[in-house]
């Protein structure tokens, strides 16, 4: 990834979103870490605090589970499988940050839409973790 900062930026416990604890499946070792979730809810936390001035960003809600009659009608109102976590609106340009915990890697859906963007002249990014993302944002130009 170009325009890694080798600096990492520590904040306040209470910038970064908890993971709530969750009870151990038997058979099954209990996750340790941040969820893709709660990784969202950080990086917006920061582009609340840190976004530059004239910068609208937002979230589609397009996964959770659905009946299939909800999903069939988001789909006719143009809702799109894959379409990036957050989606910065800036100087006339969209930027779209997909973000992964380390190791993690885009479906199929998400790789179709990475391709759509850059054929629509718009900047698309994967990031893997919470220092990835923001420094995307950083280099992107938008968080102070």
């Amino acid at each position: 990834m170009t325009g890694f900062v080798d600096k990492v930026e520590r904040l306040p416990r209470s910038f970064v979103v908890e993971r709530k604890r969750t009870r151990a499946t038997p058979g099954k070792p209990r996750p340790l870490g941040m969820s893709e979730e709660q990784l969202q809810c950080t990086v917006v936390q920061h582009l609340h605090r840190r976004g530059v001035k004239g910068m609208h960003f937002f979230h589609v809600p397009n996964g959770g589970l659905r009946h299939k009659a909800v999903a069939a009608k988001l789909k006719a109102m143009g809702a799109v499988a894959g379409e990036p976590d957050i989606i910065c609106l800036y100087r006339g340009h969209a930027y779209g940050l997909e973000l992964k915990l380390p190791g993690g890697s885009q479906s199929a859906d998400q790789e179709h839409v990475e391709r759509q963007w850059e054929l629509a002249g718009m900047t698309y990014a994967v990031a893997h973790g919470l220092d990835y993302a923001l420094d995307t944002l950083r280099s992107w130009g938008l968080l102070e």
